[in-house]
Order: C-alpha cells, then structure tokens, then sequence
C-alpha cells in the first residue's frame, strides 16, 4: 500500500453502489477475499505459507535469487508462479 492511495474493499457476492466506485475518491476497487497476489518481497512468502496460502501467489515480483523457500521455488519451477 503507498501513501495518499484509497481502496475501496467489498465483500465478495456483493455490489458496490455505483456511486460510491465512479465518484473517483478511489484508486482501486477491489474484492475481498483476494483470489490472488502478486508478492514483491521474500519475508512475505513465510507468512502465506504459514496461512496455507500459497496457492494464492500468482506472481512474485522481484529477483528469485533471494527465495529460501524450497516449496515456493518449487511453485516456481512448476510455471505456478509468474516471475
């Protein structure tokens, strides 16, 4: 999440108003639960593994030379995961 920067969350099976998405106050609309993540940082990937989420990881977004996970490498080597 950046600075300055607003989301606007709602419950997956809901709608939105219409309203409240296309009066621009947001920067991004998004449903919740996510489905699935685009990880940027290493120590991020030991917390989806511990939350059984891993199947959720569909990219990792920074240099893989730094992964100490063999399960995630695994998920990458498997095309899995995007890079």
């Amino acid at each position: 999440l950046f600075d300055n920067t607003t989301y606007l969350l709602y419950q997956c099976g809901s709608t939105p108003p219409a309203d409240v998405v296309d009066n621009g106050n947001f920067n991004a609309v998004l449903e919740i639960p996510l489905s699935n993540v685009g990880l940027s940082q290493t120590p991020h990937i030991g917390f989806m593994e511990q939350l059984e989420l891993v199947d959720e990881i569909a990219a990792f977004l920074t240099d893989t030379d730094f992964i100490s996970s063999p399960c995630f490498l695994d998920e990458i080597a498997a095309g899995n995961v995007l890079t």
